[in-house]
């Protein structure tokens, strides 16, 4: 991550977060987890983080349409 920046920042372990995969299963898939799952890191981690950065997989289609569309930028 030291060649990262976000607003002139570089982004390093102690002023960011990173949000990174979550497999969710079949059987509940559609039903509001992933962003459940991701408005409860998201709020938690912000108390304690400035900067939060979501890592997205743009080979795994199905992850990276659930993280685009459902998630988009917050």
């Amino acid at each position: 991550m030291p060649n990262l920046e976000y607003l002139g920042q570089k982004l390093s372990i102690d002023n960011s977060y990173q949000y990174g995969s979550v497999c969710i299963d079949k059987s509940v898939r559609g039903s509001g987890v992933l962003e459940e799952i991701f408005d409860f890191a998201r709020e938690g981690m912000s108390k304690k983080y400035p900067i939060l950065v979501t890592f997205i997989n743009k080979i795994n289609p199905r992850s990276y349409e659930a993280h685009t569309r459902k998630l988009g930028p917050k």
